[in-house]
């Protein structure tokens, strides 16, 4: 069972009520100090940052029309939208086949950052999803979510941490949750499911045997961090772009679900060592712009 956490509804509240001249003021005291504690510890802190001004000063930077045109697209009766969000997920869980997952997902509005993503709090895995990020869009959010709800169902078939296991496994996790985006949504250009820019996607595309001597050469913990980070702490690998990885995960699997006339949505359970050794194509032949 899914438990959701309506953050979100404080922000949309003070947007609706406020103008361009008073925006800011009342989005932070009915939304940001409402629910400063939990945000900090799921959203402002996770994302690099931890200072209060940091903090206002994005939310500044972010601005008054970002901000409107998710209450916008939400429209006028937020359980109308909360109910279409919870369908949309619960379709996609039973694409999967899971039937009995324990999550919790908090819808926030964010510092348009990041867009969905799990982390820790109070000791136990969370998924935080931020409106923003899909300018409050159904169709959007339910990208977002499908990638998520892929990996609810990896991580309830294999008896690892997912994110954490290896690189490879890394990897594969992120490119089948890639490919079953696709699956739901198609004819979507590849940076829509890897939420990257297309420029990201080109460099792999030119240099995905530049990824693989980084996979050679790098110890695990660097690779990741230089593969799946937006702010990369490396510095031995200055050209590569942030994020890769989640391109060059769809690459690899891709190539392996089509070698292998089988889905993503079949796949949730397939061993990252299965997909790597298929590999042989050059990413051209794996991707369509």
């Amino acid at each position: 069972m899914i438990e959701w956490k309506w953050l979100y509804r404080d922000s949309i509240s003070a947007l609706r009520t406020s103008s361009r001249k008073n925006w800011f003021d009342l989005f932070v005291r009915q939304y940001i100090h409402q629910h400063w504690d939990l945000l900090y510890s799921i959203h402002f802190k996770p994302k690099g940052y931890k200072e209060k001004a940091d903090v206002l000063s994005r939310i500044k930077s972010v601005g008054y029309e970002r901000y409107t045109q998710v209450a916008s697209c939400i429209g006028g009766d937020l359980s109308e939208f909360e109910r279409n969000l919870q369908r949309n997920t619960q379709g996609l869980l039973k694409r999967l086949n899971v039937s009995d997952t324990e999550q919790e997902i908090y819808v926030i509005t964010g510092l348009d950052a990041t867009n969905i993503y799990t982390t820790s709090y109070q000791n136990r895995s969370v998924t935080v999803l931020c409106l923003e990020a899909a300018g409050g869009r159904l169709s959007d959010l339910e990208l977002l979510v499908s990638h998520e709800c892929h990996h609810f169902a990896r991580q309830a078939k294999v008896n690892h941490n997912i994110f954490e296991a290896s690189i490879h496994e890394r990897l594969v996790t992120e490119g089948l949750a890639s490919c079953f985006s696709e699956e739901v949504q198609p004819g979507r250009p590849v940076h829509e499911y890897c939420y990257v820019p297309e420029t990201t996607v080109e460099w792999v595309v030119q240099n995905s045997d530049r990824i693989q001597e980084i996979l050679a050469q790098l110890p695990e913990s660097e690779a990741m961090n230089l593969l799946f980070s937006r702010r990369p702490t490396s510095v031995l690998v200055e050209e590569v772009p942030s994020r890769t990885g989640y391109v060059y995960g769809y690459q690899l699997v891709k190539h392996f679900l089509e070698e292998s006339g089988i889905t993503a949505q079949s796949a949730a359970d397939v061993p990252w060592m299965d997909v790597f050794p298929s590999y042989r194509a050059p990413f051209s032949a794996c991707v369509s712009h």
